[in-house]
């Protein structure tokens, strides 16, 4: 797994590719917690170039939501492979319960999250 942290528009963007399993998940667990601590209460995951993920990954997004809900926090993920996204779904991450979003384009992502677009 590659990870890269950047910051657009006050929402940190992690970039993402590579596969995301439980020897990685890790690692992008701290970077999460180093984000939320700081006071961000909004993420994008960008899995444009993620192309496996497993319980361990799947464990580390689910952590993040449980994170930030009592700050009302919401993850956007960009994600275009309709195998991992089959897998995020059943799991049941994009339930309307939750505060995961799932968009194909960052852009739009961005804007979901800025609150400049109503989404839902």
């Amino acid at each position: 797994m590659e990870l890269t942290v950047r910051i657009e528009e006050k929402i940190p963007i992690l970039d993402i590719a590579g596969e995301i399993d439980h020897f990685v998940a890790p690692k992008l667990q701290r970077q999460i917690d180093e984000l939320i601590d700081a006071g961000n209460d909004r993420l994008v995951f960008d899995f444009s170039n993620v192309n496996y993920l497993d319980s361990g990954g799947i464990g580390v997004l689910f952590n993040a939501m449980q994170q930030l809900a009592p700050r009302q926090g919401r993850i956007g993920i960009v994600c275009g492979d309709p195998n991992v996204i089959r897998i995020l779904e059943l799991v049941g991450l994009f339930d309307k319960r939750t505060r995961v979003l799932l968009f194909g384009r960052k852009d739009k992502a961005l804007k979901a999250l800025e609150g400049k677009i109503e989404v839902g």
